[in-house]
């Protein structure tokens, strides 16, 4: 029985299918390791929202994006996305303290 003897070509042809199916599979790794990773996320934010109450004093006011604050444990106010973003920190204190001077000026008019 003969073997088969591939050409130049078709070893470059078979080269070039095999590198396009690991990019393909390398591609799906990333995708699927990135859903794990924002489903990781999502379950440990709900878990700490668990923690805090969720009393939601006014409707939304604002008519933009909104994310919800924490003024306490357990009292929500709606700030704008924007402004809930820029004061991110790591120190919950640190987020919980700048972001409450936006809510004095948005809901209060201004410093007292």
């Amino acid at each position: 029985m003969k073997t088969k003897r591939w050409t130049i070509a078709q070893k470059r042809y078979f080269k070039f299918r095999q590198m396009q199916n690991d990019r393909q599979n390398e591609k799906e790794l990333k995708q699927q390791l990135k859903s794990e990773w924002k489903n990781k996320i999502s379950r440990l934010h709900k878990t700490n929202r668990k923690q805090y109450g969720n009393n939601l004093i006014f409707n939304n006011i604002i008519n933009e994006k909104i994310d919800y604050h924490h003024l306490t444990n357990s009292i929500v106010l709606s700030i704008p996305r924007d402004l809930h973003k820029l004061y991110n920190s790591s120190n919950k204190e640190a987020h919980r303290f700048m972001c409450n001077e936006i809510v004095k000026q948005i809901y209060i008019g201004g410093y007292e």
